[in-house]
């Protein structure tokens, strides 16, 4: 009894994101592979003729290089007057373990058994850059001067806010709209927020604002005793005297 020959391939490959050709170069390219080694080394006619393609090598080497591209097959130049090796691989993402995939096409993996998903670690790094996104833009809502916005997120990821520091941040910066400096000329010296949080001036020590005697500024309050005073002649002097002792 004759046996017909046939070529064994993993079942991924159907569902592998291949085009019509490239699918045939890859099937062509197993059934040169023997029962214990995953290197073939056809000529390039060679495999054109078993795929039943056009036997034209810049065709081929073309559909070669993008198996390549995308993983299924790693080439290996043997010499000028040597056809290629070429070793025959699942792309990461596709087969037993669905790793991540290679680029686009792969991520998740491919078959019936490999659910798509994104890596965890992809996903952590995901939820991150989300979470110091939002924490800027409740930090920029707040900031007086809004300019150069990109480089005042790229200043705020730079420093990798955790919760207290983004509790430090927001207080330095309640103090610097209150100081003198940031309220003078509508704002006129207040710095790009980039400039601030690069030099960290959350840290600043803010000065409490002083009148023009130089002694801080505060409400005038009248003592009890004047205010019960009949006489308003008593009342204004006790006042000043007050006062005076205040400062």
């Amino acid at each position: 009894m004759q046996y017909e020959k046939f070529t064994m391939f993993p079942n991924w490959i159907y569902e592998a994101d291949l085009t019509p050709v490239e699918f045939r170069a890859l099937i062509a390219l197993y059934s040169f592979r023997g029962s214990t080694s995953n290197n073939v080394w056809p000529s390039l006619i060679t495999l054109a003729k078993r795929a039943n393609l056009p036997q034209d090598k810049s065709t081929m080497s073309k559909i070669i290089a993008r198996l390549c591209k995308k993983g299924f097959i790693n080439k290996q130049y043997r010499g000028h007057n040597e056809s290629n090796t070429y070793t025959m691989k699942a792309p990461v993402g596709v087969g037993k373990n669905c790793q991540q995939g290679v680029g686009k096409i792969y991520q998740g993996g491919v078959g019936k058994n490999c659910q798509p998903k994104i890596p965890i670690e992809h996903t952590k790094e995901d939820i991150k850059q989300n979470d110091i996104k939002t924490k800027f833009e409740t930090l920029w809502k707040k900031y007086p001067k809004k300019v150069n916005k990109k480089a005042a997120l790229k200043a705020f990821t730079k420093i990798k806010p955790d919760k207290t520091t983004i509790n430090e941040i927001t207080a330095g910066l309640e103090s610097a709209i209150k100081s003198k400096q940031w309220k003078q000329n509508n704002g006129e010296f207040i710095p790009h927020m980039s400039t601030w949080l690069n030099g960290e001036r959350w840290n600043d020590e803010i000065k409490p604002e002083l009148n023009g005697s130089g002694y801080q500024a505060h409400k005038m309050r009248i003592p009890d005793k004047a205010v019960k005073r009949a006489n308003p002649a008593e009342a204004l002097k006790s006042l000043r005297s007050y006062n005076s002792i205040s400062h």
